[in-house]
């Protein structure tokens, strides 16, 4: 994969664009590429192996997200091998205290009913009370079991929380952070030579950075479903109205991209006839503004050393979030952090 491919393959993926295709990659025979494929998975199978010896939570947790997935003939689908539900388990009962640990606990319970989770709702409910996002999936939880007590509390802490976190860059920084210091495993080690030696840089820094942001976006679940079904458009009861606002208000000013606009459509939306209507329109077009230009660099850097690479770029966005990452990418460009003011954004369907 060119510079040019790495780079849109990083701004793809984390911007959601999941239909995109990837770029061509050289003719290869099936069973080279089926070698090619098994090696790097072993590669990556041992490593994850490394990261869970050591028994730290987090890495615990970045070891069973590095596991690769293989197909399971019985089921006809993927699944990962069962030491990534093992480290992913032990990753839960000791490390339930901190919040991203804890979302990734209820949601296991959610999905496949493995329900010792008790540590992980305390942490919800106390340190992560202030984000809105664990209080969607405490909610989505409480519905899960049928507790609607429990599913009103949540939401109810949710209209008074002050942050939307932003879980896919804590799912990046997670696992950048476990593997930044070990070797990462090359597909191929002849390929990676001809690009390094024509593209300058670390290959192997660029495939962790594209491999590491696929399993993020794979994972990530930002609770927007649970959000818009709990707001339909037609809210007629003003309490309810005036608490959905207080929930995507917070969204708009998430450091999530996907979040920030999906907040701020929906303010937009909603306060359609009054004159706040215009403060929303202009956070939508801010917004897009920063993704378009962020990703006219990603893709305009073809045949030449990039000014900021996806390693670099990931880094980024484990520090800071996701949207603070791009208007660092565009100062670095010389491009201004908001639009001129005759500047409009592609209109989309509807």
């Amino acid at each position: 994969m060119r510079g040019q491919g790495m780079w849109a393959a990083v701004l793809l993926v984390f911007a959601g664009m999941a239909n995109a295709q990837p770029p061509a990659e050289e003719e290869i025979a099936p069973e080279q590429l089926l070698a090619r494929i098994e090696a790097q998975n072993a590669a990556r199978l041992q490593l994850a192996r490394g990261l869970a010896a050591t028994g730290e939570p987090r890495k615990l947790y970045a070891a069973s997200l590095l596991v690769p997935m293989r197909m399971d003939l019985a089921s006809k689908g993927l699944k990962r091998e069962p030491e990534a539900d093992a480290w992913l388990a032990q990753a839960i009962a000791s490390g339930s205290t901190q919040p991203l640990i804890a979302m990734e606990a209820v949601r296991r319970c959610i999905g496949k009913d493995a329900c010792a989770i008790d540590a992980a709702v305390q942490t919800l409910q106390g340190d992560g009370a202030a984000d809105a996002g664990s209080q969607l999936l405490l909610k989505r939880l409480a519905e899960h079991r049928k507790d609607a007590a429990q599913a009103a509390q949540a939401w109810q802490r949710a209209t008074q929380a002050t942050r939307y976190g932003d879980s896919l860059a804590q799912l990046v920084g997670l696992l950048d952070e476990a593997t930044r210091d070990m070797p990462w495993p090359v597909s191929d080690a002849a390929r990676a030579a001809e690009w390094e030696q024509r593209n300058g840089g670390s290959y192997a820094d660029q495939e962790r950075a594209i491999t590491l942001f696929g399993i993020a976006a794979t994972v990530w679940m930002p609770e927007l479903k649970t959000a818009f079904d709990a707001c339909p458009k037609d809210i007629g009861e003003p309490a309810r109205r005036q608490a959905c606002e207080r929930v995507f208000s917070v969204m708009a000013d998430s450091t999530s991209n996907a979040v920030a606009q999906a907040g701020a459509r929906w303010m937009f939306e909603a306060s359609a006839g009054t004159p706040a209507q215009a403060r929303w329109e202009a956070r939508r077009r801010l917004l897009a503004w920063i993704s378009i230009r962020a990703s006219g660099v990603l893709g305009s850097e073809e045949g030449t050393a990039p000014k900021v690479s996806p390693a670099d770029y990931m880094r980024w966005i484990g520090d800071d979030g996701e949207l603070p990452a791009m208007r660092r990418l565009l100062a670095v460009h010389g491009i201004a952090a908001e639009p001129p003011a005759d500047w409009q954004p592609p209109s989309t369907p509807q």
